[in-house]
C-alpha cells in the first residue's frame, strides 16, 4: 500500500471513530431519559388535597343503646344507621330516632352493611353470626365455638366470611354454609378484596394470607417490607380495602397501607397511640381509588378519645379531632360506601359513653 492509501486509511478511521462516539453520546442521552421516566420512585405528592373532617359532628345520638354501652356501628345513609349494645340488642336509627330494634343471642361487637343492600351480617361473642335486616326475621348461623371478632361481605354481596377465637373461618355463599377452613393462630380480621379473594390476619404472623375462596389455595404476602423478614412485627387488628389497597390498623403505634397481594409500604402512618388494650379500627375516606384526595381515619389507644386522619397523598397526619368521644377511646367506626357525591365521605363512631356520633368531610388544606 502506498502512503497516500495508509493516510486516506487513517482519515476514514478517524470519521468513523467520530461517528461511533456521536452515536454513544446520542445513546446516552436516551438512557438517561428512560432512566429518570421509569427509575422506580414514586413522583412528588402533594400534602393537603384530601378534605379534613369537620371538628364537630353534624349528629350526635346520646344513649344510642339505653343504658347500655355501644360496641358496633355501621351506616346506612347520610341520616340512618345501625347500633349494637352490650345488651345483646342491635337498633336501626334515622335521623337520630330509634325505628326497631332486634334482641340477638349475644352482643354484637361487629357489624358490616351488605353493599347494594341494607341487610347487616353481624358476628357476636358467643360465636354466633346473624343476618339482619330492619323489617325480615333474623338468620343465625353458629359455625363457631367461641367469640367471633369480625365478619364481612365480598364485593358482589354473594358471599360472607366470619373468623372466631376458635381459630376457624367460616365462609357462606347466598346465606347458605359453604365450608370452614381453621388457622394455626386466631384470626383477628377477615376482608374481601374481590369477589372470590378473602384477605385474613391473624395474631402472630408475619403475613397476610390471601385465599381463594373457590379453590382454597392461599398466598401469603409479608407484612414486613423485606418478604424475607419473617419476624412478628404487630398483630393486625383491623382492615380496609379501596381499590388496589388494603390499609391495615396494627397493634403499634403506626398503620400500614399495601397494594393488594404486595408487601411493599405504600404509606406508613403515624402520629396516633397505641396500647396493649388498643380496639384500633381503620376506614378509607374521600374520592376512592387511590386518589389524592383520598384519606384513612382511625381511633387510636383504648384511652385515647381522638379521631386520626391522614391524607393518602403525602401519607401525614392532616388532622386530630380532639376528644371525639367523652369516655376512653373509639370503639368502633364506619364509612359510608355507596353511590353518588357522598361516596366515603360520612363517618359513623361510637364509644362507651353510649353516643353514637356522626361526621362529615369539611374543607381542602393544601400545605
Amino acid at each position: 500500500m502506498t502512503e497516500e492509501d495508509w493516510e486516506a486509511r487513517a482519515i476514514a478511521a478517524e470519521e468513523e471513530c467520530s461517528r461511533l462516539r456521536l452515536k454513544v453520546r446520542e445513546l446516552e442521552s436516551e438512557l438517561d431519559v428512560l432512566a429518570c421516566a421509569d427509575d422506580g420512585y414514586e413522583p412528588l405528592r402533594i400534602h393537603g388535597l384530601a378534605k379534613t373532617l369537620a371538628p364537630e359532628p353534624y349528629g350526635v345520638i346520646e344513649g344510642a343503646c339505653g343504658g347500655a354501652n355501644c360496641l358496633a356501628v355501621a351506616l346506612l345513609s347520610a341520616s340512618s344507621f345501625v347500633v349494637s349494645g352490650a345488651d345483646g340488642s342491635v337498633r336501626w336509627f334515622e335521623d337520630g330516632v330509634e325505628k326497631s330494634r332486634q334482641t340477638v343471642s349475644s352482643p354484637a361487637i361487629a357489624l358490616r352493611k351488605r353493599p347494594k343492600s341494607d341487610e347487616i351480617f353481624a358476628s357476636t361473642m358467643d360465636g354466633s353470626t346473624y343476618v339482619l335486616a330492619e323489617s325480615s326475621p333474623s338468620v343465625r348461623h353458629k359455625d363457631h365455638e367461641k367469640l367471633a371478632v369480625d365478619c364481612d361481605w365480598s364485593p358482589d354481596g354473594r358471599l360472607m366470611a366470619s373468623a372466631a377465637r376458635d381459630k376457624s373461618v367460616a365462609l357462606y355463599a347466598n346465606g347458605v354454609k359453604e365450608r370452614t377452613f381453621v388457622l394455626p393462630n386466631s384470626p383477628e380480621c377477615v376482608r374481601f378484596v374481590d369477589d372470590r379473594t378473602l384477605v385474613v390476619a391473624a395474631r402472630q404472623e408475619p403475613f397476610l394470607r390471601y385465599v381463594d375462596v373457590e379453590t382454597m389455595k392461599e398466598t401469603r404476602c409479608s407484612l414486613n417490607a423485606s418478604a424475607w423478614d419473617a419476624h412478628v412485627s404487630f398483630d393486625v387488628l383491623n382492615a380496609a380495602v379501596r381499590g388496589d389497597y388494603i390499609a391495615v390498623a396494627t397493634s403499634t403505634h403506626r398503620h400500614i397501607v399495601y397494594k393488594v397481594r404486595q408487601n411493599k409500604h405504600v404509606r406508613v402512618l403515624t402520629g396516633h397511640a397505641s396500647d396493649e388494650y388498643a380496639n384500633t379500627r381503620i376506614a378509607w375516606l374521600g374520592g376512592g381509588g387511590g386518589n389524592d384526595d383520598d384519606s384513612l381515619v382511625s381511633s387510636s389507644a383504648a384511652t385515647d378519645p381522638s379521631l386520626y386522619q391522614w391524607d393518602f397523598s403525602s401519607g401525614k397526619l392532616l388532622t386530630k379531632v380532639e376528644r371525639a368521644h367523652g369516655q376512653g377511646g373509639v370503639r368502633n367506626l364506619d364509612a359510608l360506601s355507596g353511590g353518588g357525591e357522598i361516596i366515603n365521605r360520612l363517618l359513623a363512631t361510637t364509644s362507651f359513653d353510649k353516643t353514637v356520633k356522626l361526621w362529615h368531610l369539611g374543607t381542602t388544606t393544601t400545605g
